[in-house]
């Protein structure tokens, strides 16, 4: 009974450890995707024309 409860936690453990890599951002799911807030976000100007009423 000890050797099911055991193995029952442990499958348990791998599972949301792997569940959790694969969320991460350093999953190779993951891999195109930037998520460093080092870099300053840039805001480009819009070109408004003025409105003729």
């Amino acid at each position: 009974m000890k050797l099911t409860t055991f193995i029952s936690a442990l499958g348990l453990l791998l599972t949301l450890g792997a569940a959790a890599y694969l969320d991460s951002p350093y999953s190779f799911l993951n891999i195109n995707y930037t998520y460093t807030a080092d870099q300053p976000v840039v805001a480009k100007p819009a070109a408004i024309q003025p409105s003729e009423d």
